[in-house]
């Protein structure tokens, strides 16, 4: 497989923050404890600076953070922010999804970039949308973008992000019996992976281009050999260190249909 990294410190400007007693803390692994930190080394500055302030008037509660490094806001100071990858920027709100930080987007970004060049799609399919970052790139090379997206946060955003240039529709990607045809599917789920439904409904279309996007591997290692069982086979796999000093990795894979 091909490995990308990122900076190894200084890099997140994503976090959940448990403040106990006005301190900052994480909660330990495996645990219901929790650890305090005064510096933490995998955040960007700013943001470790921003959480230190805010503990001064937060006696007890759970608060997720998202810093923009382009325009030095964070929520929850404010309901949304704008960050920015590349030369585009994107809306997220209060409770919508982003990746680890802007770098981690940039990464995957590229990847995507260079499969849509060789694919050469004019329909493309966006399960798990979220607030569009893959539709927004894939609009400067298809002619048809589609995201399928259930949250009603990101939803609003992804209507923002892509004003009418793309069609949303709001379904449970884990709950999609038939798809219509797409030169190219890009999936990029939670945690648990694709539902065998939704993989089935994969199965039973005209697809040949899908793209898989995952942040756990075991999950993903079940989710290809029921796509093996489709028909379909990796022709490209990148591991992504996006969460240095961690075990995780992100994972992304291009798979090809060899058999109908």
């Amino acid at each position: 497989p091909e490995i990308f990294h990122i900076d190894e410190i200084n890099y997140r400007t994503r976090a959940k923050i448990n403040f106990i007693n006005q301190k900052p803390s994480f909660r330990k692994r495996f645990s219901h404890n929790f650890i305090s930190f005064k510096d933490c080394p995998l955040l960007v500055k700013e943001l470790n600076d921003i959480i230190q302030s805010d503990a001064k008037n937060k006696k007890q509660g759970e608060i997720q953070y998202e810093y923009s490094i382009a325009r030095k806001n964070w929520i929850p100071d404010k309901n949304f922010i704008f960050k920015k990858v590349f030369d585009k920027e994107l809306r997220v709100s209060k409770g919508s999804f982003f990746q680890s930080s802007e770098k981690s987007a940039e990464i995957l970004i590229s990847l995507f970039l260079e499969e849509l060049k060789i694919i050469q799609p004019n329909s493309f399919l966006d399960l798990f949308a979220g607030i569009g970052l893959f539709s927004l790139f894939a609009l400067d090379f298809v002619d048809k973008v589609v995201g399928a997206e259930i949250s009603k946060t990101s939803s609003k955003d992804f209507k923002y992000n892509l004003k009418k240039s793309a069609i949303l529709k709001k379904i449970d990607c884990q709950k999609i019996s038939r798809l219509e045809n797409y030169d190219l599917v890009l999936a990029d789920p939670p945690r648990s992976g694709i539902k065998k439904e939704t993989i089935k409904a994969i199965g039973k279309s005209k697809l040949k281009n899908f793209i898989s996007i995952s942040c756990n591997a075991s999950t993903f290692a079940r989710d290809t050999v029921l796509l093996q069982k489709e028909g379909f086979k990796i022709t490209r796999l990148a591991l992504i260190d996006l969460f240095p000093n961690t075990h995780h990795f992100e994972i992304f894979a291009v798979f090809k249909r060899i058999v109908f």
